[in-house]
């Protein structure tokens, strides 16, 4: 829930960022430029949820922590 609101802002960013260079979506240069963006956007993602985990871990019993609490998997979709 908290992520839709960002994805619609990172979203307009890049729409914004693509009028002001007048950069072809189509083009190498501009879908090398979103394969950089994106693969920021998933480590800051991923380390947040890495951050999350870590403290969940640290704040409960120590029996808890021979199994992992939960499996995460994330997808980046380019619409």
């Amino acid at each position: 829930a908290i992520l839709n609101p960002v994805a619609y802002s990172v979203n307009y960013l890049f729409q914004d960022n693509q009028t002001l260079r007048q950069a072809d979506p189509l083009s190498d240069e501009w879908k090398a430029y979103t394969e950089y963006i994106d693969h920021m956007i998933l480590d800051g993602l991923i380390k947040a949820i890495k951050c999350s985990l870590k403290y969940l871990i640290e704040n409960t019993k120590t029996s808890f922590k021979s199994t992992p609490l939960f499996e995460v998997q994330l997808v980046l979709n380019s619409s």
